[in-house]
């Protein structure tokens, strides 16, 4: 259980996928933010 659950917390795919996607969605909220 405690290996399958790691592997789900942590998938390398899936973790840098979503650290890129947290960036661009800071990176648009600072265009919009500068933007306005």
């Amino acid at each position: 259980m405690k290996q399958s659950n790691q592997r789900l917390l942590a998938p390398k795919e899936g973790d840098s996928s979503s650290y890129w996607s947290l960036w661009i969605h800071k990176l648009v909220h600072l265009l919009l933010s500068a933007a306005s």
